[in-house]
């Protein structure tokens, strides 16, 4: 009987290690490659330039926001998009009014934010995109 608990515990033991190991694959808010720019542009129908500004709360007194688009670059321009709210898990992006997005829709569609987009937004706003679309596109 001994014998056997010892070997239970040493399976536990295992067991944990072995997620351990494993378990920094495993973020809830981690992210895959990004396309580039100018995939993303490529293979998008509209592109545009848009700032959040406050449109009020919901019913849970979450912020929401609503899109300005500063500047058609792609594209016919929306006659409007969905407002967005801000999320409620770590993972969401922290939305802040006056704050700039690129965004790549398909005719008919609003954009949907994460994490990841959030990301991805911030690196295609680095210091020269516009020249990057120029001269690839």
């Amino acid at each position: 009987m001994n014998k056997l608990l010892m070997v239970i515990k040493d399976m536990k033991k295992a067991a944990l290690i072995l997620s351990l190991i494993f378990a920094n694959n495993v973020f809830a808010c981690s992210c895959s490659e990004f396309p580039t720019l100018s995939e993303r542009y490529g293979e998008s129908e509209i592109v545009v330039l848009a700032k959040l500004s406050a449109a009020g709360t919901n019913q849970f007194g979450h912020a929401t926001f609503k899109w300005d688009i500063t500047e058609l670059i792609k594209g016919a321009k929306p006659d409007s998009l969905e407002n967005v709210e801000q999320g409620l898990t770590s993972c969401d992006p922290q939305l802040k009014e006056e704050q700039e997005w690129l965004l790549f829709l398909e005719e008919g569609e609003s954009p949907v934010l994460g994490w990841c987009s959030f990301n991805q937004n911030a690196e295609y706003l680095e210091e020269g995109w516009r020249d990057a679309l120029v001269e690839n596109h």
